[in-house]
This record gives structure tokens, C-alpha cells and sequence, in this order.
């Protein structure tokens, strides 16, 4: 019943409001994270790319098996640190 007078209410409150948009400081932020986000997912390839150009195709497969295996166990640590339950900073002092 509660719910019947309360959201014809908000529906109205909520119509009225005319949204802010803060894209100067959204793009100010996104800017640096794309920058990084784009230069460590494209980082391996960038690199045999150079590293192709002044190696042998031999090399610049080891190499990249190599990149594709390193990658693979950073994505399994990640994975596990987030999976852990979190502890609690404890502020307290124990006296015993």
C-alpha cells in the first residue's frame, strides 16, 4: 500500500529533474585510463612487431609464446587475488 503512494510521488519528482551531464570531466578521466589500458593490451604485439623486424620468424615465435604464457599466469594470479576473501585492516590494539 506504501508503495502506492509512494511511487506516484517519485515518478513525479524524478520527471522533473533535468539530467547534468559532466562530459569535460569524464573524457578527463577516461583519456589516461584508454591511453593505458590500450598500451598494456597492445604492448605484446607492438613489441614482436619490432622485435620481428630486427629477428628471425623463429625468435619472434619463442618470443611470443613466451608473451602468451607470461600473460596467462598474470591472468591466473589476478584471478585468484580477486577470488581471496578481503581482510579487514584491524585499527584496534590487542592487549593481552
Amino acid at each position: 500500500m506504501q508503495w502506492q503512494v509512494v511511487r506516484p510521488i517519485r515518478e513525479l519528482r524524478l520527471a522533473q529533474e533535468v539530467p547534468v551531464y559532466r562530459t569535460r570531466q569524464w573524457l578527463v578521466t577516461a583519456v589516461p585510463l584508454l591511453t593505458v589500458d590500450l598500451f598494456t593490451s597492445y604492448f605484446p604485439e607492438i613489441n614482436l612487431l619490432v622485435f620481428g623486424a630486427l629477428t628471425t620468424p623463429d625468435e619472434v615465435a619463442v618470443l611470443h609464446v613466451a608473451f602468451r604464457i607470461a600473460m596467462l599466469i598474470g591472468f591466473g594470479v589476478h584471478a585468484i587475488e580477486a577470488a581471496k576473501p578481503q581482510q579487514r585492516p584491524s585499527f584496534t590494539v590487542k592487549h593481552g
